[in-house]
Order: structure tokens, then sequence, then C-alpha cells
């Protein structure tokens, strides 16, 4: 399996020139919450402080399959529930070169 890094890509022409509201690097649905009762499930719950990288894998289901054509062109959304995950703490493993500042 290959990671790829998801940041938003930057546009460019004159477009980028417009004012845009401030948003994050990363789009809005790959964010996700986990709160002290996933965690303890996670054994993460007293380790994770802000700034860890946390290394994990996860299990989804496709929940919806959407495709639309309009005038630019065609385009296709899906739609996951996680059903299983396992995450570490990578800031407790002593590996070298694995740097994602």
């Amino acid at each position: 399996m290959r990671y790829r890094d998801m940041k938003n890509e930057e546009e460019e022409g004159e477009d980028h020139l417009r004012l845009k509201p401030i948003q994050s690097e990363y789009p809005h649905g790959l964010s996700i919450s986990l709160t002290e009762k996933e965690l303890e499930r996670l054994d993460l719950c007293e380790e994770v402080e802000v700034g860890d990288f946390l290394h994990g894998a996860f299990m989804a289901k496709v929940t919806s399959v959407t495709s639309h054509s309009h005038e630019d062109g065609k385009g296709m959304r899906i739609e996951l529930q996680i059903v299983a995950m396992a995450i570490e703490d990578e800031s407790t493993e002593a590996e070298d070169g694995d740097d994602y500042d």
C-alpha cells in the first residue's frame, strides 16, 4: 500500500490572486474526530499529544456512490463508513527517517 499526500493543491493562474476564505491544508472530509471512548479502544488514551503523528489503517464500507455530469465535465463522489481501524502513536516508536512535518 502506498501512502499519498492529501494536501490541497495550490491553484495556478489569475484565480489564485482572489481573496479566499481561510481553509485547512487538507480537504474537510479527510478529518476525523475520536473521543476518549474510541481512544481507549485503540490503546491511545493517555499517549497522544498535539503535534504527534499517528500511523493508522482502516477498513471502510462504501455507503454511497454518486456520478454526475455538468458543463465543466464529469465528477464522482463516494461516501465511506469506517468500520474498523488500527492506529499507533509514531512518536513512541524509534524509527528513523519517517518525518511528516
